[in-house]
């Protein structure tokens, strides 16, 4: 049976899907959703690539159909989402709780903070970690990775970037990982933990980076401008599959067998 990928794409209004049925680069959009709302975040579950969760000021939906259909399963203001590999679903609210959704439709408050959780990392597949801009770590590591204002922030220092980072960075895995680092001028790649930074031609003001699983050398990107763009050599070359859309806010990729 032919693989169908599926591409969730959290924008400043609404959620839209594409679909490439094949091993092409030829996405198609498929679906829209959750109009007229600002859609903070988007995230496939593991074992079932049907199941996703968006989240917005109007709370998290869930869809068990691929796209097909939405429910809202909890109704509060989220800004960022996570889910482990186990399947439990984090969310952070916009009154400043960490929620969890271990077992079924009921919600558990984690941690509570005075501001709300920008970003959620998940690390070794399990660990939920927030913050104000998003982290990465290093494999089996605790080397924790994130941007500031003004440049990168290193296991054992920092690096100022010029033009600065817009907080959009993601972590190929490999023998030796690669670093991407989305600027608001290009999306730099790194090779030695981020202390040497090349830039490569593509797309410009990169909000959100995301590598799919089992597709260690591909990275997608999402721009303020609405594009979407993919790598498929670790960052070296980039090339361009939509524009036109609402500002992207988030990516989350499915595959379907």
């Amino acid at each position: 049976m032919a693989q169908v990928q599926i591409l969730y794409v959290a924008t400043a209004n609404g959620l839209h899907q594409f679909a490439n049925p094949g091993k092409s680069d030829r996405w198609r959009p498929v679906g829209e959703a959750l109009n007229g709302e600002d859609v903070r975040a988007v995230v496939a579950a593991f074992d079932d690539p049907l199941t996703a969760y968006a989240g917005s000021g109007a709370g998290v939906a869930q869809t068990t159909d691929g796209g097909a259909s939405w429910t809202t399963i909890l109704k509060r203001a989220v800004t960022a989402l996570a889910i482990t590999s186990s399947g439990s679903l984090h969310a952070a609210t916009a009154d400043g709780a960490l929620l969890r959704m271990q077992y079924g439709p009921s919600w558990e408050e984690v941690t509570r903070g005075s501001e709300p959780l920008l970003a959620l990392s998940v690390a070794h597949g399990e660990q939920v970690s927030g913050g104000q801009r998003p982290a990465v770590s290093l494999g089996d590591t605790d080397q924790l990775y994130t941007t500031t204002e003004t440049g990168l922030s290193l296991p054992d220092g920092a690096l100022p970037l010029d033009p600065p980072p817009t907080g959009a960075l993601v972590l190929l895995p490999a023998q030796t990982p690669t670093l991407l680092v989305a600027t608001q001028g290009s999306v730099m790649f790194s090779d030695d933990g981020g202390h040497t930074l090349q830039s490569s031609a593509g797309p410009q003001d990169v909000q959100v980076l995301v590598t799919p699983a089992r597709f260690q050398d591909f990275a997608y990107a999402g721009t303020a401008s609405g594009e979407l763009w993919l790598t498929k050599d670790r960052g070296r070359s980039w090339t361009q599959l939509h524009a036109g859309l609402p500002p992207v806010r988030a990516l989350s990729f499915a595959r379907v067998m």
